[in-house]
């Protein structure tokens, strides 16, 4: 189905954001440009980072800041097993291996039972604010263990500050704000700026402050016409997290939570995607089908990344809980200006399926 009735998710742009990306065409000057560093700057402040590097999404952020703090060929990384794949794929993408973790019932990184050679041999950690949730306490515990840590909070605009050696936000359209696609790499102190330094140089063919190349480097630059749309977003940024949240509440259904589905609602976190575990996989696959059969948009948040043909296929079984929420958790239609009719319409179809 190419139009949804009830889309997943939808960005909120006005005419704020058509005249400022028509500034941009209009002036000529697509790339290289100030606002990129601006729009950077601008989400550093927001969030209490000291330093910033705007790049082209956050996945190539993710690789970038890996390969930053020193990782690459052979090295082992601590990934949470559920997360968005760009989480592990920015890890591949550096030569190192992934080393999955299991998460608790809400989808954050567990570390309790890791086994201590896993900790030996790590060196570093992506630890991912998951439906942005705050991860600072499995970010202070890796840290107190020296494990570096890039702090995956592509999913948290608004809603963390910046505890790992690194960290990164992404701006794809279903985010709180957005640029199209982008990402901006923050961190604070001393090391932190050596960190950022180098992402600036990699992300721009590995080219130094004054042009010629230092090192290896692609192009993962933020144009112009991103940062433009960025920059006019962060005006609206507090209104479009508090409509979240105001959207979430919506959501609240007890006849739901009475039928076993279960939400995030009681956590704290910056609303980046409404989702939900049904009792197994049979159920959430049915009020899937009903939903799609509907015209209702609904998101699968997260497959599980250990089977996927990249990794290997590992086992299920080394990461139950996992495992659990991949099989039985379903994203569903959520954004600023969803409509309470639309939440009634699909919570009705959601208990037809689970009552």
């Amino acid at each position: 189905m190419s139009e949804w009735q009830i889309p997943l998710c939808r960005p909120v742009l006005g005419r704020a954001e058509e005249w400022a990306v028509l500034e941009v065409l209009r002036s000529g000057d697509l790339a290289n440009g100030p606002r990129a560093d601006l729009f950077a700057a601008r989400v550093a402040e927001e969030h209490g980072a000291q330093h910033s590097c705007a790049v082209s999404s956050g996945t190539l952020g993710l690789e970038l800041a890996l390969r930053a703090i020193g990782i690459g060929r052979g090295h082992n990384v601590l990934c949470p097993a559920y997360t968005f794949v760009a989480s592990a794929n920015a890890i591949l993408a550096t030569g190192a291996l992934p080393q999955f973790v299991d998460v608790d019932e809400c989808g954050m990184m567990s570390l309790y039972g890791l086994r201590d050679d896993w900790l030996r041999w790590a060196k570093a950690a992506v630890v991912v604010d998951l439906f942005g949730q705050s991860a600072d306490e499995q970010v202070q515990r890796l840290r107190k263990l020296g494990i570096p840590v890039v702090e995956d909070a592509c999913e948290a605009l608004g809603g963390v500050a910046i505890g790992g050696d690194v960290g990164v936000f992404g701006f794809f359209p279903n985010k709180q704000i957005t640029t199209c696609e982008g990402g901006v790499v923050c961190a604070n102190g001393w090391r932190g700026k050596q960190i950022v330094d180098r992402v600036r140089a990699m992300r721009n063919h590995g080219r130094g402050p004054d042009g010629r190349i230092v090192g290896w480097g692609t192009n993962a630059r933020m144009s112009e016409v991103h940062a433009a749309l960025g920059l006019a977003q962060l005006s609206r940024m507090d209104e479009s997290i508090y409509r979240r949240w105001v959207a979430a509440v919506e959501w609240y259904d007890p006849e739901l939570r009475r039928c076993g589905v279960r939400t995030l609602a009681d956590h704290p976190l910056s609303w980046f995607v409404y989702p939900v575990w049904f009792a197994s996989r049979k159920v959430r696959d049915a009020v899937r089908a009903k939903l799609n059969d509907a015209g209702i948009q609904t998101g699968d948040y997260f497959p599980y990344i250990p089977t996927m043909p990249q990794f290997g296929n590992r086992d299920r079984h080394d990461h139950p809980q996992a495992w659990k929420l991949a099989q039985t958790g379903l994203a569903l239609p959520f954004h600023p200006q969803i409509r309470h009719r639309e939440v009634r319409e699909v919570c009705r179809i959601v208990r037809e399926v689970v009552g």
